[in-house]
């Protein structure tokens, strides 16, 4: 799962979520702006590795962003045929009906609160590794 997230605080409470969400099971690759997103997707500068950085089963974006926001980066994902079956969540600070509406006609699977407390991020972390293990064939 590829992660974009700017604020350094949320970062390190996700990657402390994910070890408890997903021991062992998904891997969390973490980029800290919409053009680090970008930069990963397409395998370019340090992220062409690919045993290092495999391309992700899912992008959860985060929507304000610096550089390119969460929008941005979600257009240009559905704009590039070789990712039109990559699953795309936005991760919202609020519920925003604007946020909501621009983030569904661009295209996002799901529009996740971005939660504010451990527990419920480590929910909602752990509901999102279950939907990539059920859709795995």
């Amino acid at each position: 799962m590829l992660v974009a997230e700017d604020d350094p605080n949320d970062v390190h409470l996700m990657e402390l979520a994910a070890q408890q969400a997903a021991p062992g099971g998904v891997a969390f690759k973490i980029v800290r702006d919409g053009e680090e997103a970008l930069a990963y997707l397409k395998g370019g500068g340090r992220f062409a590795d690919r045993q290092r950085y495999p391309l992700p089963d899912l992008a959860l974006l985060d929507v304000r962003m610096p550089k390119l926001d969460g929008f941005q980066v979600l257009q240009w994902i559905r704009n590039e045929p070789d990712f039109k079956n990559l699953k795309v969540f936005i991760w919202a600070d609020s519920q925003f009906e604007s946020d909501v509406k621009r983030a569904k006609s661009g295209g996002a699977d799901r529009i996740i609160p971005k939660p504010n407390d451990m527990a419920t991020l480590r929910d909602t972390l752990r509901d999102i590794c279950k939907t990539l293990r059920d859709e795995q064939p």
